[in-house]
Formats: C-alpha cells, sequence, structure tokens
C-alpha cells in the first residue's frame, strides 16, 4: 500500500560528514532506511523511526 502527502511545517536537514566521501555517499554505508512515521495531529509532529545498514 503507497500514501502519498505532504507534510507542512518546519524542516530541519541533518547533514552528515566524512574524511571519507565514500561514506557518506548514495550507497555508502551510512544510508538509512525508514522504517515508519508517525504523525501527531494534536501537536503537528512527525516521529522517523529509521534504521542504518
Amino acid at each position: 500500500r503507497e500514501f502519498c502527502f505532504h507534510l507542512s511545517g518546519e524542516w530541519k536537514t541533518l547533514y552528515v560528514a566524512s574524511n571519507n566521501p565514500e561514506k557518506t555517499s548514495e550507497n555508502g554505508p551510512f544510508k538509512v532506511y525508514m522504517r515508519n512515521i508517525h504523525l501527531n495531529d494534536e501537536n503537528d509532529r512527525a516521529a522517523f523511526n529509521f534504521f542504518v545498514k
């Protein structure tokens, strides 16, 4: 099942840095995989659960 929606509001970007660019590249070891997104309408928050393979 696929959901398509937009989350409005302020977003904070997380940057990952390394002196070895291969570590943070698209297919590098620090790539994250989303497990789920929990939306809380009461206080306009979203919680992201992810893991690093």
